[in-house]
């Protein structure tokens, strides 16, 4: 049997969630930070991707998401690149790829106003921050070092609701 999550582009095939979805959109209307929490298996990233990100695009629910950036990351075995990563523009040529996820993880690994220099740069009213699979911040990455950073990091960030 293979794990299976609906994306996006899954949505018309997406049933039975409406309630949970509106309930997220609800929060990101009211709130600047979302953790969706549950068993493994049970359609978190289903939920937010084929659901909530969706309906964002959509801009339906709530006014003006249509326009806003949506990022998506799994933390990897190094979740502070992957975190540059999801910030890169789509489109580039490998040379400016690399040298904008150069610049994002510099940002990222300043200090922890640099996740907010980056959104700040975004050309969006609001940008959306996914973050998939929290657990692999414990389970993948190896390096306790990077571990710890990625934690204060994203504990910071968790204070601004």
């Amino acid at each position: 049997m293979q794990y299976f999550d609906f994306t996006e582009a899954d949505a018309k095939y997406f049933y039975g969630r409406q309630a949970v979805t509106d309930q997220l959109i609800e929060k990101v209307r009211q709130s600047n930070f979302l953790a969706v929490l549950g068993a493994s298996g049970s359609g978190k990233s289903s939920v937010v991707r084929a659901g909530l990100l969706y309906q964002l695009q959509q801009g339906k629910k709530l006014s003006g998401s249509d326009t806003w950036q949506l990022r998506i990351f799994r933390p990897g075995e190094h979740p502070l690149q992957s975190l540059a990563q999801a910030f890169l523009d789509a489109g580039l040529s490998g040379i400016q790829r690399a040298s904008q996820l150069q610049q994002a993880e510099e940002l990222i690994n300043k200090d922890s106003q640099g996740l907010g220099q980056l959104i700040d740069a975004a050309s969006s009213e609001r940008v959306v921050l996914v973050l998939d699979q929290f657990e692999e911040v414990f389970t993948l990455c190896q390096n306790n070092q990077e571990r710890k950073h990625f934690w204060l990091f994203s504990s910071f960030y968790g204070k601004l609701s």
